[in-house]
């Protein structure tokens, strides 16, 4: 009885010590749980013709949408495309970052799903993310990977390197905890290699959302005189081969 009785408070004492580990969703119900936040945004010149698509994502249910400046750059017009199939045309832009590659767009949404935040300071190499946007205009086409590096660009800019797949209309998507938190927004791609994918860190979208004045497409393309993330010295030299690896928008 004795040696029972050891026992027992050995598993008592062992108990509290135990590191539990926190409950992760399959990708399936993430992406159940997310999807309806992700939207396609079809961007138009002044004549009225498409010239451009992307990827965006809900951030509050008044109409809010992430995405990224490159994908905006040079619109007079933009529809974005829930995906239940309801359109809504983008009224402005809320805030704009072109050194960042993010902007905040505006349409006349009520009770919209939205995503949120996580702390993107606090995510680490090897996380399992998962990524949702519109390739090619395939809407919400899901791809999942890992982060596998934390980068830091010759500018001071710091990227999420995601082996999550991306292509041509990703850009401006989520990129996703296992929480279904956004972490970043899908960006960049290097033009050499695979699987080099990048993020801009989701907490550079905080500051943009206390703007509150919505600037039409007509007066922002006349007064915007910021530098893109995509031109300068935005290159990265390999480890192993010593050459330069070009950073490019996904879909230039």
């Amino acid at each position: 009885m004795r040696g029972l009785a050891f026992l027992l408070l050995s598993v008592v004492l062992v108990v509290p010590f135990a590191n539990p580990q926190q409950p992760q969703q399959s990708v399936s119900a993430l992406v159940k749980s997310t999807v309806d936040s992700v939207v396609l945004i079809v961007v138009s010149d002044e004549s009225g013709k498409q010239f451009a698509q992307g990827s965006g994502f809900v951030l509050s249910a008044d109409g809010r949408i992430a995405t990224n400046h490159h994908v905006i750059e040079g619109a007079r017009s933009a529809v974005v495309k829930l995906n239940n199939g309801a359109f809504f045309p983008v009224e402005g832009v809320l805030a704009d970052d072109p050194d960042q590659d993010i902007a905040i767009i505006k349409v006349p949404g009520r009770g919209l799903p939205a995503l949120s935040l996580a702390d993107s300071d606090r995510i680490s190499v090897g996380d399992r993310v998962v990524a949702i946007g519109s390739p090619l205009g395939l809407q919400n086409s899901v791809s999942d990977g890992i982060v596998s590096a934390i980068r830091e660009d010759s500018k001071g800019k710091h990227w999420i390197q995601t082996t999550a797949a991306a292509s041509h209309g990703n850009s401006g998507g989520p990129l996703l905890s296992v929480q279904g938190e956004v972490v970043g927004v899908v960006t960049l791609k290097l033009s050499e290699g695979e699987n080099l994918n990048f993020a801009v860190p989701s907490k550079l979208l905080s500051p943009l959302l206390l703007k509150s004045e919505v600037v039409p497409f007509e007066k922002l393309s006349n007064t915007d005189s910021g530098t893109s993330v995509l031109t300068g010295d935005s290159i990265w030299t390999s480890m192993t081969s010593g050459h330069d690896l070009k950073i490019r928008a996904d879909g230039e």
